[in-house]
């Protein structure tokens, strides 16, 4: 019994220093965030908030996938000198696909209503209440990625020692990303990781927003996927790629049609095929049904990207120039190994994608 009291003892006594590590670690980590939110106010003051502005200003979600072709969509946009553009904000929130009973699974509550939070706050401007997580983050303060955002990532560069960057690096460089948010007269947002069924709830924040669903065929995506691996990948992990990118691209299309008849916003279809296929076209009828009309600059871009005269690849494929764009986006109809191919075609959800987005099996 003495033995018995002295294991209940110790249990409570590691139960109790848990408790008190956590509480002292929480307490840490919202002082961090009180000092960077003081240092961004004292090193660069945010101007009040305006409404009647922000009310004029175009805001575009471009809702995509992972190998979906979704850079070339973004670059129409960022080649706008109009355009304030923000590659993937929520990448720096380093989510992973979760499975049950081999279903994909939503994430927590707290993380759906924070991917919210980011996005209704970089569409009105109020960067200083980003976490420095999002605001550091490599497609955000390292990769060149936005044109308008060249400022803003090379005072970041220059704020960094060795892999990370110093305490004042986001104060002192916020107001170069802050200042043309403000002042350009469109602004767009390129996520792979927001789904649609979210965009009743960012639409509460963002009433005026306009959304943009952009797809690809799932065989298009995986054959992109498979390329960027040196090696075959094993049975189970192949599986589960096939059921992360059809577990969201059914998702979503099962939900579009919610999304259309709850809310004032009808998203603008746009397939990576017609992009490729017909780029200057294609352009054109995205920015009419958004209201705004091409420049001649992202039509030029468009010639160049497309009809390049050498292939290339940077930043782990996130590079958009192409020898061909037609060629590359049915490319996988003629290379998509026989294994690969079988994985899609035995997925329920893929042939249900497949079908609901009249691609042809």
């Amino acid at each position: 019994m003495k033995l018995l009291g002295i294991i209940k003892l110790i249990c409570y006594s590691m139960v109790l220093f848990l408790g008190i590590y956590v509480l002292l670690w929480l307490d840490g980590l919202n002082r961090q965030e009180k000092q960077f939110s003081l240092a961004f106010r004292k090193v660069a003051p945010p101007r009040a908030f305006d409404k009647r502005q922000n009310e004029l200003v175009t805001k575009i979600l471009l809702v995509t996938y992972f190998r979906g072709g979704s850079t070339f969509l973004g670059s129409i946009f960022d080649e706008n000198d109009d355009v304030f553009y923000w590659f993937e904000p929520l990448h720096g929130l380093k989510l992973k696909p979760q499975f049950i009973g081999g279903e994909l699974r939503r994430e927590p509550h707290e993380i759906l209503k924070e991917e919210v939070d980011i996005l209704a706050n970089i569409f009105t401007c109020r960067l200083d209440r980003l976490k420095p997580a999002i605001l550091e983050d490599l497609f955000s303060a390292i990769y060149p990625l936005s044109r308008i955002m060249s400022p803003y990532r090379r005072c970041m560069l220059n704020n960094r020692i060795k892999d990370n960057f110093t305490a004042n690096a986001t104060p002192t460089c916020l107001h170069l990303a802050a200042e043309p948010c403000r002042t350009s007269p469109i602004r767009v947002v390129k996520s792979i990781r927001f789904r649609l069924d979210l965009v009743p709830y960012l639409v509460r924040r963002i009433p005026d927003l306009k959304v943009v669903y952009y797809t690809r065929d799932p065989r298009g995506i995986m054959f992109s996927v498979d390329r960027l691996t040196p090696d075959d990948l094993p049975d189970d992990k192949l599986t589960r790629g096939v059921g992360v990118v059809c577990g969201e691209m059914y998702q979503d299309i099962t939900w579009l049609d919610d999304v259309t008849r709850s809310n004032d916003v009808r998203p603008v279809l746009v397939s990576y095929e017609r992009l490729a296929t017909h780029p200057h076209r294609t352009a054109r009828e995205i920015y009419r049904s958004l209201g705004l009309a091409v420049p001649d600059r992202v039509l030029d871009h468009l010639t160049r990207i497309t009809r390049a005269a050498n292939e290339s690849s940077m930043q782990a494929g996130l590079e958009t120039t192409r020898i061909n764009s037609t060629k590359t986006a049915t490319r996988w109809r003629t290379d998509m190994s026989a294994v690969l191919l079988v994985a899609v075609l035995r997925n329920r959800k893929c042939v249900d994608v497949i079908a609901k987005l009249k691609y042809t099996l």
